[in-house]
C-alpha cells in the first residue's frame, strides 16, 4: 500500500513561528516519536471521509494508564518526514554522527536548497516574479523590518528571534540578487515589451530590501557569520549557476554595511563604512575586507589585499599562513586592523 502525506503550513509568514489558528488546534501540541526506541507512538493519523485528516489517541494494553496518569502524545509521521527530523536534529543520520559531520551535512543540504531556489529564479517570468516579490515584500519583508527596527539596539544581545530576523533578511537580499540578475537578463534580451509597471515595482522593492536596517553592530555581524560562510561555500560549489546570472548591476552599487562576498576576491568578504564627511564632499565609503579563517582581522586597503592574495599564490599556502608571515614584518602592519 502506498502511503501519502498531507502537509499543512502552520507557520506565520513573517516570523516563522506557529500561527494563532494552528495554536488553537490540539494536533499542534502532539510531538513526533522519531527514532527513540524508548518512546511509543500513541497517536494515529487517519483519513476521514477520504478527505480530512484526524488524530486519534490509541493507548494499547501494554501502555494502559491508571487514573490520574499523564502521558505525552506522540505520533509517527513515517519515512517521508525524515528530512524534517534531520533538520531538527533527531533523524537517523544525527544519531551516530559527530558534530562536525552534522555541520557539513547541514551545509550541503542548504547548498542544495539554494541551488533549487536559483534554478527557479533563472527561468521565472516577469508576471510570476512580480507576484513573488509582492508577496515577499508585504508578507515577509515589512513585518520583519519592523521587528528588526523595534528590537535592534546597540549593546543589547540579540535573542533567537532577532538572529533569525537578520538571517532571513540576508537571505531575502540573496534572493533579490538572483531575481535582479534574471530581470536584467530579460531586459537585455528585449524580452520585456509590456508590463513595465511590474518591472518598476520589482526594481524598487528589491532596492528597498537592500536598504534594510541590518546594521554593522558586532552582534549583527556575529549572527550572520554562518550565513555568510554558507553563501561563500555555495558560490564555490555552484559556479555554473552563479555565473549564469548577470551580476553586472552590482559593480556600481553602494557597498553593504555588513560583509558580503567580493566577486573580485573569491573567499573574501567586503564591507563598506561611510566616512564622516561634509555634505559637499559626497558620500565616501571606506572598504574593509575580512576572511572566515581570520576572525577579528580586517584588511583595510585593496592594495593590502592584493599583496596578501599575491603572497598566497607565490608561496602556495593558505590564508592563515600568509597572515602569520605578514605579521612578522612591520611593513604590512598598515594593511590590517585587529579587533580586540
Amino acid at each position: 500500500m502506498q502511503h501519502q502525506m498531507q502537509i499543512v503550513d502552520i507557520t506565520d509568514d513573517a516570523t516563522g513561528e506557529i500561527h494563532a489558528l494552528a495554536r488553537s488546534h490540539t494536533p499542534t501540541y502532539v510531538n513526533e516519536v522519531g527514532h527513540n526506541p524508548q518512546l511509543h507512538t500513541n497517536v494515529l493519523i487517519r483519513d476521514k471521509n477520504d478527505r480530512s485528516i484526524h488524530y486519534y489517541v490509541a493507548i494499547d494494553k501494554e501502555h494502559a494508564m491508571k487514573k490520574d496518569d499523564s502521558v505525552e502524545l506522540l505520533v509517527d509521521y513515517g519515512d517521508v518526514y525524515e528530512e524534517v527530523r534531520e533538520r531538527k536534529g533527531y533523524g537517523r543520520v544525527n544519531i551516530n554522527s559527530s558534530d562536525e559531520d552534522l555541520l557539513q551535512k547541514n551545509l550541503m543540504r542548504s547548498i542544495r536548497d539554494r541551488s533549487e531556489v536559483e534554478k527557479d529564479c533563472l527561468d521565472i517570468k516577469v508576471v510570476d516574479m512580480f507576484h513573488l516579490v509582492e508577496f515577499l515584500t508585504n508578507k515577509i519583508f515589512k513585518p520583519m523590518q519592523q521587528s528588526i527596527t523595534e528590537n535592534s539596539t546597540k549593546g543589547v544581545t540579540l535573542d533567537i528571534r532577532g538572529k533569525k530576523n537578520l538571517i532571513a533578511m540576508r537571505r531575502l537580499n540573496w534572493i533579490g540578487d538572483k531575481l535582479s540578475g534574471r530581470l536584467n537578463k530579460l531586459i537585455g534580451e528585449g524580452a520585456i515589451i509590456e508590463r513595465h509597471e511590474f518591472v518598476t515595482y520589482i526594481h524598487k522593492a528589491i532596492k528597498t530590501w537592500k536598504k534594510s536596517s541590518v546594521g554593522d553592530e558586532e552582534s549583527h555581524l556575529k549572527a550572520l557569520e554562518d550565513e555568510l560562510h554558507e553563501e561563500l561555500e555555495y558560490q564555490a560549489q555552484a559556479p555554473a549557476l552563479t555565473a549564469s546570472v548577470d551580476t553586472s548591476h552590482r559593480r556600481n552599487r553602494t557597498f553593504s554595511p555588513i560583509p558580503i562576498p567580493d566577486d573580485n576576491f573569491p573567499g573574501w568578504l567586503v564591507q563598506g563604512v561611510p566616512r564622516c564627511t561634509s555634505p559637499n564632499q559626497g558620500n565616501n565609503v571606506d572598504k574593509y575586507w575580512s576572511h572566515p579563517e581570520l576572525p577579528g582581522v580586517q584588511v583595510r586597503s585593496k592594495v593590502g589585499l592584493q599583496a596578501f592574495v599575491a603572497m598566497m599564490g607565490e608561496k602556495g599556502v593558505g590564508v592563515m599562513e600568509v597572515y602569520k608571515e605578514m605579521s612578522k614584518n612591520q611593513e604590512y602592519d598598515k594593511f590590517f586592523i585587529r579587533k580586540a
